[in-house]
């Protein structure tokens, strides 16, 4: 996907939504990056070149692994192109979200479409943190649910080939882009958990 092919995709769209059909599970990490980055930094490239034309600039949403290495590598594209909006590349968090609901579910009692537990760390087992207390609705959960949600991470990675950990991804990845749809029409109160470049904490992106 170069050149004009690209910006066949690219220009004119609210969200772009990069899918790749290899997970990092499937390979080294450093191959899904390899075969996965060439095509991040062109639709970076695109995106920032119809940002420089007055186009209005499309919702990246990164599904393809790995997503903690993809949506900084299109964030500094964008950043020396001078087109950087920080909350227009976000990378799809929400399998996280969706596993640490499922263990709390089995907890708590509460159906798993009723919770939503903030993860926050990017999408990598290692570096994934579950904010359970802001999980909402609210629970007193403990350290050792929290552990179970941290296992419960580390095994999802584990398996994030097979087909039903696919199933999730497509489901994580559609849900994503339907609530940045709905938030882009103006609708109030969406909420969804994503990866993103922050400058909240000094020196630390």
């Amino acid at each position: 996907m170069k050149g004009k092919k690209t910006t066949r995709y690219v220009q004119g769209a609210d969200v772009v939504l990069l899918c790749s059909d290899a997970p990092a599970g499937e390979a080294p990490e450093d191959s899904a990056f390899i075969a996965n980055a060439a095509v991040a930094r062109e639709v970076a490239l695109t995106a920032a070149d119809l940002g420089a034309h007055a186009a209005p600039a499309p919702v990246l949403l990164v599904c393809s692994d790995p997503v903690n290495s993809l949506v900084p590598l299109m964030a500094e594209v964008l950043e020396l192109a001078g087109a950087l909006d920080c909350g227009r590349v976000l990378g799809v968090a929400a399998q996280d979200a969706l596993c640490a609901a499922g263990v709390l579910s089995g907890l708590s009692g509460l159906g798993r479409h009723r919770l939503h537990v903030p993860v926050v760390g990017g999408r990598s087992a290692r570096t994934a943190v579950p904010v359970l207390s802001q999980a909402r609705p609210f629970r007193n959960f403990t350290s050792t649910d929290w552990r179970e949600v941290r296992a419960a991470l580390v095994e999802r990675e584990k398996v994030s080939g097979r087909s039903g950990a696919q199933l999730a991804r497509g489901y994580a990845a559609a849900r994503t882009a339907l609530a940045v749809v709905r938030a882009l029409r103006g609708e109030p109160g969406v909420n969804e958990t994503v990866f993103v470049r922050s400058d909240e904490m000094p020196g630390v992106r």
